[in-house]
């Protein structure tokens, strides 16, 4: 049976419960793609401000910073988090965590160049707090800035990808459902947690309603063959995974804010 209410990420522990999941295939398929993603053609000159809105512990907002040597502020309503973040900031300065809600961030209007929340709208309770968090993007991220929305699949609800399983199988999902979310710890024991449900559709037009435009939905699958020489993927992981080599597990959702006039 599904639970009524979504997984408190600020309850005691939740910041240690976490850090125990083994997050492997969400940085193959997911975390690895964002400085692409966010801005292609702007990190080789002035460093740019970037926003991890729902930043969590903040292990990718101070990878993000490392990668494209730019200032990455962190946002996350959770005390438990903010408090992990910042024990493991970025040593060269360059992340900064704030402990303030996602839809009021704080943050001055139009200072931001790119965003992104990584697993933030299947956190989310409703479609008015998923309109209420795209609106704060649209608000803090510039004319023309890029946002990225990385979440489950919810095309493959069911599907056991080795390390997660989102979803139960041959169950039919609709839009604000709550979602029963197993994940593989790293000693490879389960954890579950309670997410919520969204269609593809439903990122198309939030994004649309805000004001974002050039939405594109990518769908990471991962190559059979994938793993570099410097960073291979264990036999055992690689045979884990297999179900992520013909269906995606992860969507990722990128758009640009419009610009005035255009």
């Amino acid at each position: 049976m599904t639970e009524d209410y979504l997984t408190d990420w600020n309850a005691d522990g939740v910041a240690e419960r976490f850090a125990e999941f083994d997050t492997a295939l969400w940085w193959r398929l997911g975390y690895r793609a964002l400085p692409q993603l966010l801005a292609p053609d702007r990190f080789d000159g002035e460093r740019q401000t970037l926003l991890d809105l729902g930043c969590g512990d903040g292990t990718v907002t101070s990878w993000i910073a490392q990668h494209t040597a730019s200032a990455v502020v962190g946002v996350d309503r959770s005390s438990v988090m903010i408090r992990a973040a910042r024990r493991g900031a970025d040593p060269a300065g360059h992340t900064r965590f704030v402990h303030r809600p996602a839809d009021r961030t704080g943050l001055p209007t139009d200072s931001i160049d790119a965003a992104w929340a990584a697993f933030l709208a299947v956190c989310l309770p409703d479609m008015a707090a998923l309109r209420a968090v795209v609106a704060e993007l649209a608000r803090v991220v510039r004319p023309g800035g890029r946002v990225v929305l990385l979440d489950s699949h919810p095309d493959t609800t069911g599907v056991d990808f080795g390390d997660v399983v989102q979803g139960e199988p041959d169950v039919t999902y609709s839009e604000g459902d709550r979602l029963p979310v197993r994940m593989r710890r790293q000693d490879g024991s389960w954890s579950s947690i309670t997410d919520t449900y969204w269609t593809r559709a439903t990122y198309d037009s939030v994004l649309g309603e805000a004001g974002f435009e050039d939405v594109e939905q990518r769908e990471p699958l991962l190559d059979p063959a994938d793993g570099r020489d410097d960073d291979p993927v264990e036999p055992e992981r690689r045979q884990r995974w297999h179900a992520a080599t013909e269906r995606p597990p992860f969507l990722i959702v990128s758009a640009r804010r419009t610009v005035t006039g255009n």
